[in-house]
């Protein structure tokens, strides 16, 4: 939770505090933004693992929930839910009755609930609901405005030496993917640096780091 915590803290930070702006994705000839990312590999190679974020925003259905599923270093990879799925969790958190059997079991299967010994279903996977997230995101602005100074003068830091690393040509494709390096630096370099400090616990085998957040 500690992990899942810092994550949303940062992601909540980061429209006030991102020392680097976003950069649009230039449009294509299909007359859609993107681009390609990609790694170079070897037989004694391996890129270096970053921070993937997937969100399952589910707005076009009767829910209030998205799902997002953060994966980076000592945790283990697990699909983002499907509509149906999340719906049946709401279900669940509101508690409702289930309808959708087939949903129910689908969910179940994939580890976002469990079949408690009464019968009655558990939604494994950390939810907030719109209050609560809002109430998160004013504690996050008040115990990190001190601190967010020396964060931000760190992240500088470590964009410019990024940037760096790559040829002119490539300089908006990097400056496009620096502009996440607020959060995914809590990822890849706080939380390894703290777990050999021993100041925070690797996360144990298998753990995943998702949630459901009420949106509506």
């Amino acid at each position: 939770m500690l992990y899942l915590y810092g994550l949303l803290a940062l992601d909540c930070l980061k429209d006030r505090y991102n020392p680097v702006d976003s950069v649009a994705h230039p449009v294509r000839y299909d007359g859609c933004r993107w681009c390609y990312h990609a790694h170079l590999l070897s037989a004694a190679q391996h890129p270096a693992r970053g921070l993937g974020v997937e969100a399952s925003l589910n707005l076009a259905s009767r829910g209030r929930y998205a799902h997002y599923s953060y994966h980076f270093d000592g945790f283990s990879y697990r699909r983002m839910m499907h509509t149906d799925e999340i719906n049946v969790c709401e279900d669940v958190l509101n508690g409702c009755k289930i309808n959708d059997m087939d949903a129910a079991a689908s969910a179940i299967a994939g580890g976002y609930m469990v079949r408690e010994a009464d019968g009655g279903c558990k939604v494994c996977v950390p939810a907030f609901t719109k209050e609560q997230k809002t109430h998160f995101d004013r504690w996050s602005q008040e115990c990190f405005a001190a601190c967010m100074s020396d964060y931000i003068t760190a992240v500088k830091q470590y964009v410019s030496g990024y940037k760096k690393l790559f040829p002119a040509h490539l300089q908006e494709d990097v400056t496009r993917a620096c502009s996440s390096m607020f959060v995914t630096l809590f990822a890849t370099v706080i939380c390894p640096a703290a777990q050999k400090k021993g100041l925070l616990a690797p996360p144990a085998a298998g753990s995943i780091c998702d949630v459901l957040l009420e949106h509506a």
